[in-house]
């Protein structure tokens, strides 16, 4: 999807009732994700990986919605680990693969699974993405993302998501897949944090979650002053961004991401890590620069300035040929800018108004603005964008298509 019509828009940078069943302690959770073309390579993933990891399997490959699925009989084939069909009611259990049934509509509630019939409803071909945006919100343990061979762009924005959550996301090599949308999106969109043939997936998934917890207490209370100095000292000298005003905590989850994905243990081999890899400096400095937005985020706040701010900008006595000028800092990937620009046309309109209107959006995440320059957006957007307005404002584009 790409936005239309807004070409104004310059992208710069009761009764007692029985106790309830306890809900067992959640594993780690690893949530893996593909096409019905991509049933081969979710075989070779679990004949690759042991039996008693300890980890929890969530497994959804795309089926039509009303056809039998044979998958869970299909990959008891290639694993000793318990695999079952997902049942409401259904807990996270360790050495366990929890198989989707057709239909998707699934998600997790104080960790057990339920039927969210208007979730599914909502983004009938999405039921990959959310998975993961219930594994991100409810599993506490980091969770992992696996995305598989598949046809179009399902699961890049639950991966997003995940590491949003503090997971890890790894993604089939694109060459190694027989549909290479769905790992080919993921990493375009930059939300892959390892990029692996199947067969490599189970051993490095297996150490990643063995280490991790590496920043001790100690460090996280003695050392961090003169340690985070360093780390910011490093990137700004290879990046040239200076983060040292960002909040503690944020900055402590990035750099344990990655420490993770790197597997180095403590900020002493981290730091030495960061500085002999100048590459490093750049994915750490994407890590902290990671934007959670959507198209109208925050409904509360477009609200407020339709009410309020817009009245007063486009004032009675207001000389028509002075445009007004929005400068929208931190854009992002442009999801909240466009979404103000579709508020002032249709503000302009309602109160036929004549005024010009010049918005320019900026941000210092170069990634980012280009996603942003490009104004293409994947069919997820349904999510937070109604019907009339998708109609009117975006348009099927032919990059998108298939995807």
């Amino acid at each position: 999807m790409c936005p239309k019509g807004l070409s104004s828009v310059k992208i710069c940078r009761s009764s007692a009732a029985e106790p309830a069943e306890a809900v067992p302690p959640v594993p780690i959770t690893v949530g893996i994700g593909a096409s019905a073309g991509g049933l081969v390579e979710v075989q070779r993933f679990f004949a690759a990986m042991s039996s008693d990891s300890g980890f929890c399997f969530v497994v959804n490959v795309h089926h039509p919605p009303d056809g039998p699925s044979l998958l869970t009989d299909i990959l008891s084939r290639y694993t000793s680990m318990a695999v079952e069909t997902v049942v409401e009611g259904m807990p996270l259990r360790p050495n366990t693969v929890c198989v989707f049934p057709p239909g998707g509509g699934l998600v997790l509630s104080s960790g057990r699974f339920k039927f969210d019939e208007s979730a599914q409803q909502r983004r009938p071909h999405y039921s990959i993405d959310l998975l993961f945006r219930t594994l991100a919100t409810e599993v506490g343990k980091r969770p992992i993302a696996v995305i598989l061979s598949g046809t179009g762009s399902d699961g890049t924005e639950g991966a997003q998501a995940i590491k949003d959550a503090g997971g890890i996301v790894v993604v089939q090599e694109p060459a190694s897949a027989k549909f290479s949308d769905m790992p080919r999106s993921a990493i375009d969109a930059g939300v892959a944090d390892l990029v692996l043939p199947v067969e490599l997936m189970p051993e490095k998934i297996v150490e990643i979650a063995s280490r991790s917890s590496f920043i001790a207490p100690r460090d996280q209370e003695a050392l961090l002053d003169e340690e985070l100095r360093t780390i910011f000292t490093i990137v700004k000298t290879k990046v040239g961004h200076d983060f040292s005003s960002y909040k503690r905590n944020t900055i402590m989850r990035r750099i344990a991401r990655r420490m993770i994905v790197n597997q180095k243990e403590g900020l002493d081999s981290y730091l030495a890590f960061l500085d002999a890899n100048p590459e490093e400096s750049q994915a750490l400095a994407h890590e902290i620069l990671i934007g959670v937005t959507s198209f109208f985020r925050d409904p509360q706040a477009f609200d407020f300035l339709t009410r309020k701010i817009f009245p007063r900008i486009f004032s009675a006595g207001r000389d028509p040929s002075d445009p007004v000028r929005i400068w929208h800092a931190g854009c992002a990937t442009g999801e909240e800018v466009y979404s103000m620009a579709i508020l002032i046309q249709e503000y302009i309109e309602q109160q036929k108004l004549d005024a010009g209107v010049q918005i320019f959006a900026t941000d210092i995440d170069e990634k980012a603005i280009g996603h942003a320059r490009t104004g293409l957006y994947s069919e997820g957007i349904v999510e937070d964008v109604d019907e009339e307005r998708l109609k009117r404002f975006f348009s099927r584009s032919s990059e998108m298509a298939g995807r």
